[in-house]
């Protein structure tokens, strides 16, 4: 379950309040989610840095990669970072 720290900072980075967000299955090693707030919805992953430094900004990085060709549906990344709670 995400903290209402994480999500607070989540929000700050996209701009909106949080309203809802849901855990999506299927992964094995990250945890998933749905965020929603004002009609938007976004996807948010996470795991350990610990146990997977570095996983999420090379994610981002091919993500961006596949995009640039403009060829198929990619999703867009917007935010690659560690969070530490208090």
């Amino acid at each position: 379950m995400l903290s209402g720290e994480f999500l607070s900072q989540i929000g700050k980075k996209l701009g909106a309040s949080i309203k809802k967000h849901n855990p999506l299955s299927g992964g094995d090693i990250n945890d998933v989610y749905l965020l929603e707030a004002q009609g938007e919805k976004w996807v948010v992953k996470t795991n350990n840095a610990k146990r997977f430094p570095s996983m999420f900004e090379q994610e981002k990085l091919g993500l961006e990669t596949l995009r640039k060709p403009n060829a198929i549906d990619v999703p867009k990344p917007i935010e690659a970072g560690i969070f530490e709670e208090k």
